[in-house]
């Protein structure tokens, strides 16, 4: 814990939601993810705009549930 930047917010089912100061975005298996606006998230201007830049780059985006491990092997999380 020692080396950590944020802290992660889970929800009770431990499903992992957002950052303590910033949405949840994480690159996994080359699909960008983030928690759907149907969890308990704030929807965010950062976010939205991640997604629709990946959308118009061409990149695949999934929002839905992250299971607390997924960002913890993603190749970059923000």
């Amino acid at each position: 814990m020692a080396d950590a930047d944020q802290l992660l917010l889970v929800d009770r089912g431990g499903w992992a939601l957002e950052a303590e100061r910033a949405s949840l975005l994480a690159v996994v298996d080359g699909v960008l993810r983030t928690p759907s606006v149907d969890e308990p998230v704030l929807g965010g201007v950062a976010r939205a705009v991640v997604l629709e830049a990946a959308f118009e780059l061409g990149l695949s985006a999934k929002e839905g549930r992250l299971a607390l491990a997924e960002p913890e092997r993603a190749s970059e999380v923000s």
